[in-house]
Formats: structure tokens, sequence, C-alpha cells
């Protein structure tokens, strides 16, 4: 009778601190379970918080590191697009000696400077010398300086490849961080739902640790009271039922408590690159379970204007528009001209000879431009697929926000309807106890009502991390990671 009546005073605190029960944080305090009190002490043991996994994640998981490469490659790719705009040094020598004769030394040196305004800066030395050289390749001694510029007319002009280029390396950059964001968030979301997995199945493996100890109890009970004459056979038959039973129940949250530990150490590494393991001293914490009044449209808006998928669509958009207005240039027939004033030289008496230059021009225009043509008629069908998929994808995170946000709310709700069952069957289960300790009662409903009270508390624990899970999808589907 000691025993019970301990079982009845505890549940009568229990409800004294059912708000402590739901949502409390693990803080050393008392946790009720099954009338019964365990004591478990967190600040004695280590405690895991979701806020730490996840920051274990970003700096070490290989699915982390592979995402913050993503910029870098983009940054290359950009790199790799200024390039083209770099000063270019060119030098050629061509001669030709023979019996102690040199019949001929061309030497050309030059630097090319292209801008960014379509232009191309040109300077340079020119020296031909030799015993047979084209009267046309002669020049003053010590050759001739020249400064020059090439300009195109029409074609490149405004807009030529090397521009273009550059404006889409910088595009990719944007949408590389998009990419790389949306990587993240997955691998966030999925750590999130596998702690929170972890989190239930500890839970529930303690829960069912004290209901077989409860059921033992009250086994060791009957059973003694039996041989006093107080009870049936059949009601020892009926409470060891009961202890078999919570031994397969225990056997199988051990199970899935084993499972879920596993699923979350898939997500945990260490700064070496090395698969870390969790041990039965980590615990999970509770940090973050708690009801929480969220607004659907700041997330609205966020996911219209920062959600991944929706940058990377629009920015794949921008890079369509980029090469359009390339292919609508390309149509123009290509015409550039190039002017080199001459300076001859020889010292320090070299003269700038205004009248001496060298100019010319290159024409060449494709007769039907089915090629140009080609390339803008297809550029004009991506542009328009694309902006179908950008709606598409707009609508589509619109939708999937709208109801990873009502599962949230109605998770909420259940959440608070159980809670109310959970008390009201710890109740039933707390007068049952009473009438148990007067004889009035028997084995059978006092273990009915135990059962049922442990029923309700397992299901609340389930809602519990179904409801940290849809908060964590609501974010999630918004684009962003649960602050």
């Amino acid at each position: 009778m000691g025993i019970l009546t301990k079982m009845r005073t505890k549940a009568k605190n229990q409800k004294k601190s059912k708000s402590v029960f739901l949502f409390g944080k693990l803080k050393c305090s008392l946790v009720i379970v099954l009338g019964l009190l365990w004591v478990q002490s967190a600040c004695a043991q280590d405690t895991l918080t979701l806020k730490q996994v996840l920051g274990q994640v970003l700096s070490s998981h290989p699915v982390a590191k592979q995402a913050s490469l993503i910029p870098e490659l983009a940054e290359t790719d950009l790199r790799l697009a200024r390039g083209a705009f770099d000063p270019k040094i060119s030098a050629s020598l061509n001669e030709k000696n023979f019996k102690d004769k040199q019949y001929y030394r061309h030497w050309d040196t030059e630097i090319k400077v292209p801008t960014r305004a379509g232009l191309d800066l040109k300077a340079g030395h020119e020296d031909n010398m030799g015993a047979f050289i084209d009267e046309d390749e002669r020049l003053p001694e010590g050759g001739l300086f020249y400064v020059g510029i090439s300009i195109p007319l029409l074609k490149n002009l405004v807009f030529d490849e090397r521009r273009a280029e550059l404006q889409e390396a910088k595009v990719f950059v944007q949408l590389s961080l998009a990419e790389q964001r949306k990587a993240l968030n997955k691998l966030f979301f999925e750590a999130s739902k596998a702690y929170w997995y972890w989190w239930a199945t500890h839970e529930k493996l303690l829960i069912n640790q004290k209901g077989l100890q409860v059921a033992q109890d009250r086994f060791t009970y009957v059973k003694g009271a039996h041989f006093l004459g107080k009870y049936a056979a059949i009601d020892t038959t009926e409470a060891e039922m009961e202890l078999q039973r919570r031994r397969v129940e225990l056997a199988y949250s051990q199970l899935e408590y084993n499972q879920a530990k596993l699923e979350l150490s898939r997500h945990i590494w260490d700064s070496n690159g090395e698969p870390l393991m969790l041990t039965d001293k980590l615990k999970p914490s509770p940090e973050g379970i708690e009801l929480q009044l969220i607004s659907i449209e700041p997330l609205l808006e966020f996911a219209l204007t920062q959600h991944p998928e929706i940058q990377k669509a629009t920015l794949k958009q921008d890079a369509l528009e980029i090469q359009r207005r390339l292919y609508r240039w390309s149509l123009l027939p290509q015409f550039d001209v190039e002017y080199k004033p001459l300076l001859a030289g020889g010292g320090q008496n070299s003269l700038m000879l205004t009248e001496n230059y060298k100019w010319g021009f290159t024409f060449a225009a494709p007769i039907f431009m089915r090629k140009e043509r080609a390339k803008l008629a297809a550029n004009r069908i991506k542009i328009v697929q694309q902006s179908a998929e950008v709606d598409f994808i707009t609508r589509h995170t619109q939708v999937l926000l709208r109801q990873s946000y009502a599962a949230f709310e109605q998770y909420a709700q259940i959440l608070n309807a159980q809670t109310i069952n959970t008390q009201n069957a710890l109740q039933l289960r707390d007068a049952e106890q009473m009438r148990f300790e007067l004889g009035s009662s028997n084995v059978f409903f006092i273990n009915y009502r135990d059962r049922y009270y442990l029923d309700n508390l397992l299901k609340l624990t389930e809602l519990k991390a179904k409801y940290a899970i849809a908060k964590a999808e609501v974010y999630w589907a918004s684009g962003q990671v649960q602050p």
C-alpha cells in the first residue's frame, strides 16, 4: 500500500505542474510520468540542443562544405569573364640569315587594352630591316612606334560577347548564392526532423521505462496481496499480462530510439571530416518546441523576394535577357575601323609625323543571317518558357508555404486538445488509483486507466515532435532557416 500511496501523492503533485510537464524545458525539473516521479537532472547530463546540432552541421557536414564552395566556383567564372578585358602583350620576331647576309628581320611588339566601352586601345613598335625586304616594309632607322584604336561601328559597338559573358558571370554569382542557400536550408530541415524524431523517441523511452517500473511494482504488490488472500489468482495474471505488455512496449521504444539516434548521427561530423556517433550520455533538449504564434504574411513576403528557388528561376531569366540583347546586336553587320598614327624612332630627334598613319576597316555580313536569326528565335522561346517557370515556381512556393502553415496551425490545435485529453486521463487514473487503494476497484480497471493515460502521454510526445517539425517546415517552405 505504501507504493500506491506514493503514486497517488505524486499524481496530485503532477496536476500542480502540468504546464511544466507539457512544455517545460529540461532545467533539472521533475518530470512526472504514469503518476510516478522520475527525476531527471539535465544539469548532470550532457544536453544537445538543436542549435548546437545545426551549428555542427554548418561547420563540418560534407554537404555544407560542398555548398560553401558553390559561390567560390562562381567567382572563378566571374574572374574568367573579366579576363577578357585584361591587357595583352604580344611580340613576334621573324629573321633570315644566309651566307653571312641578313635577308630580312621583322620585329613587332604590341600591347592591346580591351575596354568595356567596346574599343580596343593599341600601342606598339615595328622594325623591319634586311637586304631583301619589300619596299613597302622598309621603315625609318629605329622603326616606328604607334598608338592606335580599333572601333566597331556597327556590330559589337554597344554590346558584344565579352560584355555579355561578364554580365552573365555576375548573374551566376548571385545564382550560386541562391543555390547555396537552397542546399543549406534543405540540409538544416532534414537535420531538424532527425533531431525532433530523436527527442520524441528519447521521451517515449523514458515514459515506457517508468511505465514498466509501475507495472513491476503493481505486479509485486498484487502477487504479495494474493498470498494474503486479498486478491484472486486471476488478478495476478492480469498484473503479469500488463507487465509483459509494457516490456514489449519498452523494447519497441528502445528500437525506435536507437534508430533515431543513428539517423541524427548521420548529420553530425567533426571538423576533420570524420563522422560522429551520438552516445546515450547525450540527451536532447526541448528548446524550440514551445507553442509559438507565427504570422504568415512576413513569411510570404520573404518567400516572394528571397526564396532560393524563385531567385534561381528569376536569375536564369535575367541571363536569358542578356543573351537576347547579345543576339539582337549580332544581327548587325561587322564594320570595324582601325587607326594608328605613326611615330618615327631614332633617338631624341624622333618626330611625330602627323601625315604618317596606318588605317583600315573590316566589313563582314552574312547574306541570310540564318544562324543569328535562329539564335534570337530560340532565345525568345526560352525566355517565354523561363517566364512560365518563374510563375509556376512562385505559385508552387506560395501553395507549399500555405500548406505548411495550415499544418502548423492544425498541429497547435491538436496539441492543445491532446494536452487536455492527457490531463483528463491523469485525473481518471488518479481517481481509479484511489478506488483501488480503498478496495473498490480491481487490477483490470487500474491497469486500463494506467494504460489509457500512458497511451495519451506517448501520443502527446509524438504531437510535440510533429509540431516542432511543422514549425521548421514553415520556415523551410518560406526559404529560410528557423531562427
